[in-house]
């Protein structure tokens, strides 16, 4: 029988060690990689559960019935995100007034408008737009130009507002209408 003594343990000491801490160092080295990935994948499932959202405008046009007249604008709202969500629209019309000074007015949609336009053709969005997940949908918002803005007001820009329930806000800007007719 073989007899281990005190200095053969001395020896032999130095090279357990370094085993044990090349091992310690993998084994810490695999987690930090199970770590990174988990950390990535949780990563994405966040994001996919943020709200985001598009907007595409197709048209724009305006309507004079009696003394209103009426914006429509017909747009494409995507839902990209995992989540439902709710969206409001807006719309911000910038014009110069006579004096030549510029004004700002924000507009709020109303689904009613487009009945009392007379363009009752037209399937507009509700006043809360409701979308499901990874979901689309078309439709058009009407406004009714307001009646205070001065006679030969200069219009610079419509800009629509569309803003979900999580106050994301995404803004397209509209230069020109065309005459609906």
């Amino acid at each position: 029988m073989t007899t281990i003594t005190f200095q053969d343990l001395k020896d032999i000491a130095p090279w357990c060690s370094l085993a044990v801490a090349i091992v310690a160092a993998f084994i810490a080295w695999s987690a930090r990689l199970v770590a990174a990935r988990a950390l990535r994948l949780n990563q994405q499932v966040y994001n996919d559960r943020q709200s985001n959202f598009t907007i595409e405008l197709n048209q724009a046009a305006a309507h004079q019935q009696k003394s209103s007249r009426y914006l429509f604008f017909n747009i494409n709202i995507h839902n990209l995100s995992d989540m439902k969500n709710s969206f409001s629209c807006r719309l911000e019309l910038t014009y110069k007034n006579p004096e030549g000074t510029i004004r700002r007015v924000i507009i709020d949609h109303n689904p009613e408008n487009i009945k009392a336009s007379g363009k009752q053709n037209l399937s507009g969005f509700d006043t809360k737009l409701r979308l499901e997940e990874k979901h689309s949908q078309s439709g058009w918002l009407c406004f009714i130009e307001p009646a205070n803005i001065p006679v030969g007001y200069s219009n610079l820009k419509y800009e629509l507002i569309v803003t979900d329930n999580h106050h994301n806000t995404t803004r397209r800007e509209v230069y020109l209408l065309n005459e609906l007719v």
